[in-house]
């Protein structure tokens, strides 16, 4: 059976119009042309639409019956057609992001903001992780693009930066490394200087952790957490109450300024890493996905323009 669209519309306009001659002026065909896709339909359906006669055309049983069926499956097309070419010029969508908690509460929440002034009617989903689970995600294709340090992915993602940050001692507001930082260098402090005290760390899974694991190396040092943190809140919250000093990603600056916390850079080394996009190499992203990652690009461009003295 090889009933089409085309065909669909001209027995509709048949049926509608009763007249085969207005029925092909609608659809700007010639009648004998119009005449041979009502026949071909006919053969198609093995069964009889129209009973003809000189003067008129009228619906069969089966013509009548089938109307209906027909106007509902041209109705589902177009509606097809039409979500279809929403979605390619934006105006409707849905997008999953895998992002790391610090960009969760900084960046994220700007491209958004952008990513709804532009195409209101894009809906976007979250999955905040540790970045050990965002690549699996990205690879599963659970999510759309991740959002995370992309110093180290696998081969099968690709990476593409959007902003770089570094780690900062994130202090109890009395407590004397931040007293001591202001005296001597304005902010600043060091891993040793830190590692003096209870250390609160992220969890192993984090990108953070390892950076820390790295700069205490860098020292000769070994981490031994006094806790340890999967989510920055926590951390934070930890250090707070004045149960030990941490390191944290500048990204999540507000939220440390939000606890009323003190915060310093830190030598010896300085820890940066590199924000970006994540995806899976050799996926095409929706056109909701490329809108969003443009209003990252947009919220991140900003940021580095405020940043400029």
């Amino acid at each position: 059976m090889n009933v089409d669209l085309h065909q669909l519309r001209i027995f509709v306009a048949v049926a509608r119009l009763g007249n085969f001659t207005r029925a092909a002026e609608r659809l700007s065909l010639s009648q004998p042309s119009l005449s041979l896709h009502v026949r071909q339909l006919e053969q198609d359906l093995r069964v009889r639409l129209f009973d003809r006669s000189t003067r008129s055309v009228a619906l069969t049983r089966a013509g009548d019956d089938f109307l209906p069926i027909a106007e509902r499956l041209l109705g589902d097309f177009q509606s097809a057609v039409a979500a279809v070419t929403d979605l390619a010029a934006r105006r409707r969508g849905r997008v999953a992001v895998a992002v790391l908690p610090s960009v969760a509460a900084e960046l994220l929440p700007r491209g958004i903001a952008l990513l709804r002034a532009r195409h209101p009617d894009v809906s976007v989903s979250l999955r905040d992780d540790v970045a050990e689970h965002i690549p699996a995600r990205v690879r599963s294709g659970e999510v759309d693009f991740g959002l995370g340090a992309i110093d180290s992915v696998d081969a099968d993602i690709s990476g593409s930066a959007l902003i770089s940050d570094e780690l900062i001692a994130v202090l109890p507001p009395a407590h004397p490394l931040a007293n001591a930082s202001k005296r001597i260098s304005g902010t600043k402090t060091s891993w040793r200087a830190l590692a003096r005290y209870p250390f609160v760390a992220m969890s192993r899974d984090s990108s953070v952790r390892r950076l820390t694991e790295q700069a205490f190396a860098h020292n000769g040092l070994v981490l031994e957490p006094a806790f340890e943190a999967k989510y920055m809140s926590t951390a934070i919250g930890l250090i707070a109450n004045g149960l030990g000093v941490g390191a944290l990603p500048s990204s999540a600056l507000s939220m440390v300024d939000q606890a009323a916390l003190s915060h310093a850079a830190i030598h010896g080394p300085v820890m940066k890493r590199r924000i970006g996009i994540m995806t899976r190499r050799g996926r095409s992203l929706s056109p909701a996905a490329q809108a969003l990652i443009e209003a990252l690009k947009g919220a991140a461009a900003k940021d580095r323009k405020s940043r400029v003295p």
